[in-house]
């Protein structure tokens, strides 16, 4: 108790130097854990260093997160009085609020004021105590993901529980890396675990735990993988699609007839007709090619989007033209689609072409992103003589776009080219934006003059 006085006394002592001007300031309380937990964030490294005391002197447990934070404080004597009050609380009433801080425990690893990993070890031994290990256990169901996690690893690590136990407590949990991390430890251990648990696994909602399921049954040669097959043939992860595709085959099994059989069907969904499309594309089967041909006209844009995908893959002389022909499909998705696997496969585009695409399409706004299938005048020609037939927002944004990466390539306009941007740019009128349309004939003058 003398040491609090004292201690207490000092505190008051340094707040009435620094606030000896201030009328206004707070008033600190010296025996208010609250005042004094406020206080470890103090600018002055006297009174946090004497706060800090006070609160290990008070056994003050629940100030476990703001002395944490000085153990890493720029002044060395906080960092030491720091050191002393943990120690004081390093006590059983105090275990839950240190197991609730094991994220801020191993962000000190991070800090290199100090070496922290003695008393990290320190503390964690403390946790490890069989008397103190159901508070690590407890923290499986914390809310707080960071915390769930490392109490996870130090289960695992330290063998606390059963894997069956890990796993069922684990997959109740909302976070997926913590349901992750559970099932990948299932290919390091053999013990029995329950088909139910196992299930439940493969079924998750996260595709990262599905596919550590998927691996760790597969490592297990288990036979609940054949038994879902259906679902993991038209699972929404392409990885887990593929890898069952490969197991199938591996087993001398044919995935084809599961998808044919599913296109049959009457009742199947958009989702799966497309997963089916895609599974035929992979395996590349003789009726692939034309069973995406019979759906490239679908009533759903997911499905004429997989299609499109397919015969893309398939048919490579005729690419060019499948694609133009989808850009100028009714489903926006679908023009987004064909435009994307324009620049994916780099579909060389003449200025004609592009004029006809634009002038055709459906939904203009979505033909924007093959400008860059152009080269970089021919761009420019195409991004004025839009703006000269009829001035739009894309347009004028995409030219901004153009100006401000300019230098990056260092091709040069031809003659005809030059001739033909000097014309655009005089029709313009009155320009789009004036500053711009100066810039633009400053430099097709510059190469007319060169």
């Amino acid at each position: 108790m003398d040491i609090q006085l004292r201690l207490a006394e000092q505190l008051t002592n340094h707040l009435n130097r620094v606030y000896c001007a201030d009328l206004k300031r707070q008033v600190y309380q010296t025996n208010n854990p609250e005042d004094l937990r406020a206080l470890c964030y103090h600018p002055s490294g006297y009174i946090r260093e004497t706060a800090v005391k006070l609160l290990g002197v008070m056994q003050v447990g629940d100030a476990w997160p703001d002395i944490l934070v000085r153990l890493n404080d720029w002044v060395p004597q906080v960092r030491i009085s720091a050191q002393e009050s943990l120690v004081k609380l390093l006590v059983a009433q105090n275990a839950d609020i240190m197991v609730s801080c094991l994220p801020e425990l191993y962000r000190l690893l991070e800090c290199r004021r100090e070496d922290h990993r003695d008393w990290l070890q320190n503390v964690i031994n403390f946790l490890l105590q069989p008397e103190h290990q159901h508070h690590i256990i407890n923290a499986l169901s914390c809310t707080s993901p960071k915390v769930a996690r490392l109490a996870l690893q130090l289960i695992i690590k330290y063998n606390l529980l059963s894997t069956e136990e890990i796993i069922q407590r684990c997959l109740q949990h909302q976070d997926p890396v913590v349901r992750c991390i559970a099932v990948r430890h299932l290919p390091d251990v053999s013990q029995h675990i329950s088909e139910e648990l196992l299930l439940i696994a493969l079924r998750d909602t996260s595709h990262s735990v599905r596919l550590a399921a998927f691996d760790s049954l597969l490592k297990q040669h288990s036979e609940l993988l054949f038994i879902n097959i259906d679902r993991l043939l038209f699972d929404a992860n392409a990885s887990i699609r593929m890898r069952t595709i490969e197991l199938l085959k591996q087993s001398n099994k044919n995935a084809a007839e599961h998808y044919l059989l599913s296109l049959n069907c009457s009742d199947i969904t958009a989702k799966k007709t497309s997963y089916a499309l895609w599974g035929l594309g992979v395996i590349r089967h003789p009726e692939a090619l034309s069973t995406a041909s019979r759906f490239i006209k679908h009533p759903y844009a997911k499905v004429r989007c997989m299609a499109l995908q397919v015969i893309v893959w398939l048919v490579e002389e005729d690419r060019k033209e499948n694609l133009i022909s989808a850009v100028k499909d009714d489903f926006p998705s679908v023009v987004k689609e064909a435009v994307r696997l324009i620049n994916k496969y780099k579909v060389s585009l003449s200025l004609d072409e592009l004029n006809y695409l634009i002038s055709n399409a459906y939904h203009v706004s979505g033909c924007y992103g093959l400008l860059y299938r152009l080269s970089k005048w021919d761009r420019l020609i195409f991004l004025l003589s839009q703006l000269a037939n009829e001035p739009n927002q894309i347009a004028e944004g995409e030219l901004r776009r153009w100006y401000m990466s300019y230098n990056n390539i260092g091709t040069q306009p031809t003659r005809e080219q030059i001739v033909y941007l000097t014309e655009l740019l005089d029709i313009i009128n009155p320009p789009y934006n004036l500053s711009l349309h100066n810039d633009l004939n400053e430099i097709v003058k510059f190469y007319y003059n060169g």
